[in-house]
């Protein structure tokens, strides 16, 4: 059903059938071969120039013998019958609709439909509907997880320069104070520390100066007399007495051990 078009053609004039052919070529490109059958339309020198110019192969089927060209004459039974069925509605509606069903049923030979063959892809229809897309569903669900992640979030926005602490996942102090040389990705940042030590860290693990006010620590010594750096105008760090990060010390329980009492003879 290629060879129709979206648009019934008024007449059957050579001029008139090449400017349907030219819309249907800058669709889906030049054919290699085109089948006709007799009638002045194709016989006519306008469009013998206009098949020759763009390289196509003209067949035309024998005289009175409409079986040589029997998918195109299939074809215009399948329509008609097709129209024939339908009633209440324009000729433009009824061709549209039965295109449309035409185009997404599966061929008997093939297995496939014509549209899926010649875009590749299978065309939504209203029984797609019965059979959602999971896509849309997973992306709806992702919008509303990170929706409900935004409302309780803090955004956090560092820059190189910025005087940070920096989680201290080994031994010593849970906090360390340092200086974001670079951002390394989206979220993640390179850190100068005070020692020299050069460690990259998620946002997540980075705390503004005065985010540590409200941290809150149970142990019995806090140490908070490190230095915190601030950056001269010079782009260099100096260390200078501020607070820092709670430093959790070595906790020792107070229970008093009781000897077991043993079993004498």
């Amino acid at each position: 059903m290629a060879w129709l078009d979206a648009h019934i053609m008024s007449n059957i004039t050579a001029s008139v059938t090449i400017e349907k052919l030219r819309s249907i070529f800058a669709t889906h490109g030049l054919p290699d071969t085109v089948v006709t059958d007799n009638g002045p339309t194709f016989t006519s020198e306008l469009f013998q120039e206009f098949i020759e110019k763009n390289g196509i192969r003209h067949v035309r089927t024998a005289p009175y013998h409409p079986a040589s060209n029997g998918l195109a004459e299939r074809a215009v039974e399948t329509l008609k019958d097709g129209l024939r069925k339908m009633s209440g509605q324009t000729l433009e509606t009824k061709l549209s609709r039965f295109l449309f069903q035409y185009r997404i049923t599966p061929h008997t030979t093939t297995g496939v439909s014509p549209a899926e063959m010649l875009m590749g892809r299978k065309p939504k229809s209203h029984l797609d509907l019965l059979h959602p897309d999971v896509g849309p569903r997973v992306i709806r669900s992702q919008e509303e997880q990170k929706g409900r992640r935004d409302q309780h979030a803090k955004e956090r926005f560092f820059k190189p320069g910025d005087c940070v602490f920096v989680k201290n996942f080994a031994q010593g102090q849970p906090w360390l104070p340092g200086l974001i040389s670079r951002q390394t990705g989206p979220v993640s940042f390179t850190v100068d520390l005070l020692d020299g030590r050069q460690i990259r860290r998620h946002q997540d693990h980075l705390l503004a100066p005065q985010q540590t006010d409200g941290l809150s620590v149970q142990s019995e010594s806090v140490q908070v007399d490190q230095p915190v750096c601030t950056p001269n105008l010079a782009g260099s760090t100096q260390p200078a007495t501020g607070p820092v990060g709670p430093t959790v010390g070595l906790r020792r329980s107070k229970r008093q051990h009781k000897p077991p009492d043993r079993l004498t003879c």
